[in-house]
């Protein structure tokens, strides 16, 4: 086991939304050496430079005049500077930074309500919180009730009522009432989690990708050829297994069918786990649903080279490709984007555009930008576009380390170390592979 934190971190808000993804990834939030966390993933830094930007725009419009915490302080001057501005009664507060026993709340805002001199700060300040979802989620709720406790704490007394602004940039009041029994039950979990040096263990979910914790999980999942690399089987039903002497995927596989029925397996699930134990003896992928591995097979791997693509996206307009890359009888071809804004397309493009084969991009910002390029060049009729990053994110059942092309390729090739593929060319080999290894019938080759 790595080396842990000796004291154990103090609950915060993102502990609520970790548990409702996984009690392993809150343990090591409260536990672990944070040293060992994975690097961010680009996708992931991208979505959350988005939420950043939401939140700096609500603060702009809706409140021009509060009083902002810099995050640069140390906690205890945060809290300080959050309880003078509370004191002082500015309208509004950013980000302020709210401590009681063994808990921390950081707010988007707090926002003045009334004067009250039974009020420790002799004012009432109400809770916000901006999410760039279109849709308030459990976690959203959970955190900002574990807000309200601690600033119920530090005033004295109950705001009675907390806002979010999602995406449509509107405010929307919620009573937290209604989600108390799960608060309660959440606060009692978490409690347990941070009391306990035995982690829960990791089990392979949706959420895996991009835990920052996934390099510590990951070996150990395949290393004990873990139960949970079988799709659709939950943390309970894990246990239940575990206690009927089935604690790997390896040990179901020496069962026959009358006994996994024995096991809680009913008629519709057999087939489909029988097939996934039999991929990953063979080291094929592991579906969650079923797949035409023919059309997949058959793709194109196209890549669309973007250059100075961080400033593009920081000017928020279009993305401009540089060059289209894609394979075409066992070559790479190179095409420069002559025209970004329709005109008569390369021999090379028309080429490309014609076959009836399906092309294969590596993510939304290669799918949005090659569809683009196919209207502004009137081209209404084209093969299917597959997003190799969703078919692996939402079909596939792997203890990936992460799903960047560079991740995928080091599980392919058996954890071999894989330097990040920048390249155009690099990553239309990478595609290719992974292409090759989503079709297999068996084991790929390095």
């Amino acid at each position: 086991m790595p080396p842990q934190s000796t004291i154990p971190r103090p609950t915060a808000g993102h502990h609520f939304t970790a548990l409702l993804d996984c009690p392993q990834k809150v343990w090591y939030k409260y536990h672990g050496n944070y040293e060992d966390r994975a690097p961010t993933p680009p996708y992931l830094k991208a979505l959350q430079n988005e939420g950043l930007a939401h939140e700096q725009e609500i603060s702009r419009r809706m409140f021009p005049e509060a009083v902002k915490i810099p995050d640069r302080l140390s906690p205890a001057k945060k809290f300080q500077k959050t309880i003078e501005a509370m004191e002082a009664g500015a309208p509004a507060i950013l980000q302020g930074y709210l401590l009681a026993e063994d808990a921390i709340a950081i707010p988007d805002v707090l926002e003045l309500v009334t004067k009250d001199s039974d009020s420790s700060t002799n004012h009432i300040y109400c809770l916000g919180e901006f999410k760039r979802s279109p849709t308030l989620k459990t976690g959203h709720v959970l955190q900002v009730s574990w807000y309200s406790e601690i600033l119920q704490k530090i005033q004295n007394r109950a705001s009675g009522k907390v806002f979010f602004v999602l995406r449509d940039g509107e405010k929307t009041w919620v009573e937290l009432s209604k989600s108390e029994l799960i608060y309660q039950e959440s606060k009692k979990k978490l409690s347990e989690l941070r009391a306990s040096q035995t982690p829960p263990g990791p089990h392979l979910s949706n959420f895996c990708h991009s835990c920052p914790w996934r390099n510590l999980c990951m070996p150990l999942l395949i290393d004990k050829k873990h139960i949970s690399l079988l799709p659709n089987i939950g943390r309970r039903r894990a246990k239940k297994l575990e206690q009927d002497g089935i604690c790997s995927w390896k040990d179901l596989s020496l069962k026959d069918k009358d006994s996994w029925i024995g096991l809680g397996f009913d008629s519709t699930e057999i087939n489909p786990t029988e097939s996934a134990v039999k991929s990953l003896v063979v080291k094929e992928p592991v579906f969650k649903y079923s797949i035409n591995k023919q059309i997949i097979g058959n793709s194109i791997p196209v890549v669309m080279e973007i250059p100075d693509l961080a400033e593009q996206r920081a000017k928020a307009g279009r993305l401009l490709p540089k060059a289209i890359w894609f394979e075409a009888v066992g070559q790479i071809i190179h095409v420069e984007v002559r025209d970004r804004a329709g005109g008569e397309l390369q021999e090379n493009l028309k080429d490309l555009i014609n076959t009836k084969r399906p092309f294969a991009l590596y993510g939304g910002t290669d799918v949005g930008v090659f569809e683009d390029f196919l209207r502004d060049h009137g081209i209404k009729r084209y093969p299917l576009i597959i997003d190799i990053f969703e078919v692996v994110e939402k079909l596939v059942h792997c203890p990936f380390p992460g799903l960047e092309l560079s991740s995928l390729i080091s599980h392919i090739e058996g954890g071999k170390p894989v330097e990040i593929l920048e390249g155009p060319r690099q990553r239309i080999l990478a595609i290719k592979k992974v292409i090759q290894w989503l079709a297999s019938e068996g084991e790929i080759g390095s």
